[in-house]
């Protein structure tokens, strides 16, 4: 499996009071991702929406997207574990918070792994599978990231969910 390319260090602390909190993830390897991992997720999501959407790109997106898709973008592997997958998981732990569908009670989960395709979380409150819901990351201040999504699998407290299009950054 071949390891994406490198960019700035990331972490999960507040040290520059500008910039908001970034997750620290680990690749399958133990190494570090580099960069903004979330930042990268949510830009890489929008620009594949754009272009699925049949929107034009500008070349500076193309570029973007082509540069985002080889840093979180599993190449296709004989490996069977990772031929299931579409999206390189980066091993993590931050919390977030999640709702069924349009439900305004959320709930903290811990996120246990984070790919440009869903998570793994642990949390008290058991989901079905197929069920709609909105996971959401706080940035910090006032920035939020929300995620729609679908409960993919589920056993006891620990659940995948699948992100569905686009995500979501309330202003």
């Amino acid at each position: 499996m071949s390891t994406p390319p490198n960019d700035p260090p990331s972490s999960l602390d507040a040290t520059a009071s500008a910039a908001p909190p970034r997750i620290v993830a680990r690749r399958g390897d133990g190494s570090q991702y580099q960069g903004d991992l979330l930042r990268d997720i949510v830009t890489y999501r929008n620009l594949r929406a754009l272009s699925l959407g049949g929107g034009p790109l500008t070349d500076e997106q193309s570029s973007m997207l082509q540069s985002l898709e080889a840093r979180v973008r599993q190449p296709h592997s004989d490996d069977e574990q990772s031929a299931l997958r579409s999206f390189y998981r980066f091993q993590c732990d931050f919390n977030a918070t999640l709702r069924k569908g349009d439900d305004a009670d959320s709930s903290a989960i811990s996120v246990a792994d984070i790919s440009a395709g869903g998570v793994k979380i642990v949390g008290t409150n058991p989901q079905e599978l197929g069920d709609a819901v909105v996971i959401c990351f706080d940035r910090g201040g006032d920035e939020r990231v929300e995620f729609a999504a679908r409960v993919a699998w589920s056993r006891d407290i620990e659940y995948g969910i699948m992100f569905a299009g686009a995500p979501n950054v309330p202003g």
